[in-house]
């Protein structure tokens, strides 16, 4: 394992510690489905999960604690977080490899919205940082983000049924949606917040 310090494209941020593992040949399935059960022991033994972005390149997992302090302070999401740390790892694709996929874990509130089709259209405008968690009917939530290169990034939220007049996680429902290849807990997601790799790629380009 290493540490490195990663420098963020927004000057009001901190730099953010990464740690990295090596890879060891392990596959797309086998990181996240492992990075799950890691945040549920999490949770299990301290009752919550920070936020947190795993960026694999092909030999090397990059562990990234979001900022929750610092974004307290924005009044903003930690996931505001997500965007401008993959552009430093696009832009410093020399030094920390190319990226495969990213893989977001986090606990949040969620309300149900109606959906057009298979994606779930998140208009960030409209819904503030904070704004769910007063919403009535408001379910807790892990929450799950994907995106692999040369794929759209996709979602899948997982309800946090806790014990009665307790803190204790008793169990994770999948939160079921129209479906999307096959898996009916998971679909496609268009926010600024969690570009596709490519689009991350193009945006960088256009900058230059």
């Amino acid at each position: 394992m290493m540490d490195r310090r990663l420098t963020l494209n927004k000057g009001e941020w901190k730099q953010l510690k990464v740690r990295a593992f090596e890879r060891e040949g392990k596959s797309f399935a086998e990181i996240t489905s492992y990075n799950i059960e890691h945040a549920k022991k999490v949770i299990s033994d301290f009752e919550e999960f920070s936020p947190t972005l795993f960026v694999v390149t092909d030999d090397t997992v990059y562990y990234i604690l979001l900022d929750v302090q610092e974004a307290e302070k924005m009044q903003c999401s930690p996931m505001d977080q997500v965007k401008p740390i993959l552009f430093s790892f696009v832009k410093n694709e020399k030094e920390f490899g190319k990226i495969d996929f990213y893989h977001i874990l986090g606990e949040a509130w969620m309300k149900k919205f109606s959906t057009t089709g298979k994606t779930v259209n998140i208009d960030t405008d409209k819904i503030r940082y904070g704004d769910i968690a007063k919403m009535a009917s408001r379910v807790e939530v892990l929450m799950e983000v994907m995106s692999k290169r040369g794929e759209n990034t996709k979602i899948r939220h997982y309800e946090m049924v806790r014990q009665i007049d307790g803190e204790q996680v008793m169990a994770y429902k999948k939160v079921e949606y129209n479906g999307m290849d096959g898996d009916v807990a998971e679909q496609a997601v268009e926010s600024t917040k969690f570009p596709s790799l490519t689009d991350c790629q193009q945006e960088l380009e256009d900058l230059r």
